[in-house]
Formats: structure tokens, sequence, C-alpha cells
């Protein structure tokens, strides 16, 4: 008994000597049918039992397929979120303090002067005159005779109406209209106002073509048939001539200031050259200068037997007679007074 309690504390002085020297292990446990057997070998075991084969498994089941569900709930609105505060803008500046001026002191009385006299009228520029025609070159006595008598053949009396050897002329602006006509007949009328409009305001008058169809103008003008004269003259208050293709009429007042005037020019008779003529004519004889005359072929107003003349134009010698006429020459002028205001002007008229 005394040996076996010996035994048994070798291993457990080894132990605690061992112990000192490296950390702890696990203790191992062998089973008490080896604890007394050190040293022998091991006991032989059979072999291994042998099994069989694995178990056979089937198919797998098969599954039908997945369930299909609703449409997941709809998760209730989530609040809405709470407006901003609105921004408040910054107040304005205040304006600047008003400074008001200090009370003006009141002024001296101070005896009364005598009134400024008021600054004297502006005097307007002179309005821009119409080019002065050239000087006429004096003529030969012969030639101014003849001048003397046409002028005083187509100035004095009126061709139609036995109104004896007197002036007559329009006094003031002077004005035409087209109360039938086409645009073909007015081309060579815009000339004919054009020509004497220039000449008239040298003299301190003029004549201006107004719109189509108005009857307040001075002149009233009809290209018509030559069939419808008579009518128009009818309606209009004024006897017709026949045998005319041209023709005009002229009224005036007692002191022979014309007032009012008509030309008919026949559509159906005149053309080309004849119907310029004949405009040319008619309304320059409708100004006061009312007669024909013999005396210079290349005047409008030329007329010799069954020749009425054909001038496309105001010649030279027409054109100072219509400046004449309204610069020096009065309505109601007899012979004696036309010749002294021709022998004094006409020749030195610009």
């Amino acid at each position: 008994m005394v040996l076996g309690r010996r035994l048994a504390l070798v291993p457990l002085a080894l132990a605690v000597t061992l112990s000192c020297a490296e950390p702890p292990r696990r203790r191992v446990q062998y089973p008490p049918q080896h604890a007394a057997t050190y040293g022998q070998p091991p006991p032989q075991y059979g072999p291994p039992p042998q099994y069989g084969p694995p178990p056979q498994y089937g198919p797998p089941p098969q599954y039908g397929p997945p369930p299909q569900y609703g449409p997941p709930p709809h998760a209730p609105p989530s609040p809405a979120p709470a407006p901003a505060p609105p921004v408040q803008a910054p107040p304005p500046p205040l304006p600047p303090p008003v400074q008001v001026p200090p009370p003006k002191p009141a002024p001296a009385p101070t005896t009364p002067s005598a009134p400024h006299p008021p600054p004297p009228p502006k005097i307007p520029p002179p309005a821009t005159a119409p080019p002065k025609p050239p000087p006429a070159a004096q003529p030969s006595p012969a030639q101014a005779a003849a001048a003397k008598r046409w002028a005083k053949q187509v100035a004095l009396g009126t061709e139609f109406g036995g109104a004896g050897e007197v002036c007559a002329r329009f006094v003031g602006p002077i004005t035409l209209s087209v109360l039938r006509g086409t645009t073909q007949q007015l081309t060579p009328l815009v000339e004919v106002v054009s020509a004497l409009d220039a000449e008239l305001r040298t003299a301190g008058s003029s004549l201006t073509l107004l719109p189509d169809g108005n009857t307040s103008a001075s002149i009233e003008v009809y290209y018509v048939p030559l069939a419808e004269f008579a009518s128009i003259g009818q309606a209009k208050g004024f006897p017709v001539y026949p045998g005319n293709h041209g023709y005009f009429w002229t009224q005036w007042t007692s002191q022979h200031r014309i007032y009012k005037a008509y030309v008919l020019l026949a559509r159906d008779k005149l053309f080309g050259g004849a119907l310029r003529h004949f405009t040319f004519e008619e309304i320059t004889q409708s100004l006061g200068l009312s007669n024909d005359s013999p005396e210079f072929a290349d005047s409008v107003f030329y007329a010799k037997g069954s020749s009425g003349g054909n001038a496309q134009t105001l010649s030279v010698l027409d054109r100072r007679l219509l400046r004449f006429h309204y610069r020096h020459v009065q309505p109601g002028f007899g012979p004696a007074a036309y010749t002294a205001a021709f022998d004094a002007h006409f020749w030195t008229t610009p």
C-alpha cells in the first residue's frame, strides 16, 4: 500500500515541474484500461465494419408555380410638407427728408417804372420768287406794231357773246378740275396746267389742278363727244355755238372779274397733236385772253380762215402776254386803258 502511494506521487511532481517551464496544457485523460500498460504495444482491432450501398431516393418532388399575390397594399399618403414661410422683402428705404427752403424775404417796394416798348416785329424773309424769264430783245418798229395789234385782238372782247372791247380775267388763285375724261386725254392737260401756272405765279396768281369731279373749281373741263356739248351748256346755263371741236365759256361779274369758266373738248374728234393744241388754246383763252388772231402762226391763239393753227405749246409772245395781262391789266380795261398799259409795260414786263 505504501509503494503504490509513492508511484502515484511521481507523475504529480513531474507535472508540477513541467508547469513551471511552459504554459499549461489540456490534461489528457486516458481510458482506464491503459493506465498501467505503459511500454506495451496497443491492442489490435479488427477490420472496419462494411456498410451497404447508400439508399436510393426517388426524383425530387415537383412543385407548382408560386402563388400569385395581389398588389401590395397602398401605404397611406405621407402628409404634404408644410409650406415654407414666405420670404419677407426688406422694407423700402425711407425717403430722404424734404428740405424746406427758408422763406424768401419780401421784396422791397419799388417805384413803378415806365413800361418797356414791345420788341419790333420780326420781318419774315422774302419768299423765293420763281426764276425771271430772260429780258425780251427790243423788236423792230414793224414787229412792235404787229405785237401790239395782236395783243389787242386777243385780249379785248370775247370770241362769242358780244361783250364789246373790254378786258376780263380772274382775280386771285385759280383752280381747275376735270369733270369727265380719261387718263390718255388728261396727259396733255397736266402739261398745260403746269405751263400756265409757271407764268401766272410771276404775276401774283396761280393755277392749281384739283381732283377730278370737283364742281367748285374755277374752271371745269369736259372731254365728251361733240354731240354732248349742247346738253352740257344747257345744264350749266350757257349757249353752245356749233362747228367747234373745242369750246369755252366764261362767266364774270359786272366788274368783268371772271369767277367761272367751262371748257369742252370733243374726244371723238380730237386726237394726238390736235387734242394737245386745243387743250392749250381753250384753257388759256378761258383765263381772259378770249380771242383768236391771224398775226403769228406759232401762237396758240392763231386762226386764219379755215386754219385754226396747230401750236403744241405757248410761244414766247404768248407767255409774255399772259404775264402782262395778269400783272398790268385790270378787269374792265377798254381800248384806251389797255393801249396805255401796253405801251408802258409790255416789253419791260419780266
